[in-house]
């Protein structure tokens, strides 16, 4: 599964467990692969990749290091939930928004992130 936050495992920020900012794979916003190049192109033109890893494309040309093994035990339709969009909706319902138990909310867009935050159910918790 492509992430646009490459991790080396072994620098501070990899070891602390507090941040998934990598010091040796950083985001990227050059729109070249850390080798500065792209391995895309039409016609000869060179196409850029969006941040690191192009996922709004049909085709992509990743670095390993952000790339994330997925458990093949997993069913590949639930394997969509764990990306960033679902997760960032989920996590900051979760995480930073502090709604209370019988309040209404309203939730704008109808993409992953706001599937992600639809889906948060403060009565359970």
């Amino acid at each position: 599964m492509p992430h646009f936050l490459g991790e080396c495992g072994d620098c501070p920020n990899c070891k602390s467990k507090r941040s998934n900012l990598c010091h040796k794979y950083p985001l990227n916003f050059s729109g070249l692969l850390l080798d500065g190049t792209s391995r895309m192109s039409i016609n000869g033109q060179k196409i850029y990749h969006h941040v690191s890893c192009s996922t709004l494309s049909e085709y992509i040309v990743l670095d390993e290091n952000y790339v994330i093994k997925v458990d093949p035990r997993l069913p590949i339709e639930h394997v969509p939930f764990l990306c960033c969009a679902f997760t960032t909706g989920f996590g900051a319902t979760w995480k930073d928004v502090n709604i209370e138990k019988g309040s209404t909310v309203a939730v704008l867009g109808l993409g992953g992130v706001g599937l992600g935050v639809s889906t948060f159910d403060r009565t359970n918790v």
